[in-house]
């Protein structure tokens, strides 16, 4: 288990190193510069590695979500919060948007009573866009990142239709309960199969088109 571990360590290190030299060859424009080069090769080749046999690695998800902190807080160590003195009319102006949607979000929850995950993702969706959404998925249950994603982009409110492919339609009671909890006004179309087998062995598959 460690041995594969530090090898996939190496492995992301190496292809770090290795696509920030790259990044500095490729062409670039006013948009794909040397850094937007390196976080598409780097993007790319975490979804290749994460379709192959590299993300059945025992401990492959937590070691993928400590470097996810770690980048996180490597942005934030380079920030100069010295700055932040230079500008109190935008730090006042942000802390009464976060003031206001705190509120609102407060309204909202009391009024739709939505479960505290579907809070977490619509605050993070409407703050941070898609790029923090499938974070506070992922911490919240490792399934519902692509939910995350969803509402990153949009609402569940958008979703015009929905498939589910399950391994035991026995648990279709339960996975439907389940489903009513993010679908509460709006109710899309929606078709619900069983299946032999599904990627990665889960049982449950869910995919929706959304109409923004």
């Amino acid at each position: 288990m460690f041995l594969a571990l530090f090898g996939l360590l190496a492995l992301a290190l190496g292809s770090g190193a290795l696509f920030s030299w790259v990044s500095t060859l490729l062409p670039q424009t006013q948009f794909l510069t040397a850094t937007a080069w390196l976080i598409l090769l780097s993007t790319v080749a975490g979804i290749i590695g994460g379709m192959t046999s590299l993300s059945r690695v025992t401990g492959s998800k937590q070691l993928s979500n400590i470097m996810l902190y770690t980048m996180i807080a490597l942005i934030a160590s380079s920030a100069n919060f010295g700055e932040l003195t230079e500008a109190p009319v935008y730090i006042i102006a942000g802390l009464v948007i976060l003031g206001v949607h705190a509120i609102l979000m407060v309204v909202l929850a009391k009024i739709f009573k939505p479960d505290l995950f579907t809070c977490c993702i619509a605050s993070c969706a409407n703050i941070g866009g898609v790029a923090s959404s499938p974070v506070i998925a992922g911490a919240y249950n490792e399934a519902l990142v692509p939910v995350g994603v969803l509402m990153g982009i949009c609402s569940l409110a958008d979703v015009v239709k929905a498939g589910v492919f399950i391994k035991d339609m026995n648990e279709f009671g339960k996975i439907n309960e389940i489903y009513a909890q993010y679908f509460t006004d709006t109710k899309p179309a929606r078709a619900c199969v069983e299946v032999a087998r599904l990627p990665k062995d889960v049982k449950v598959e869910i995919e929706v088109i959304a109409v923004k």
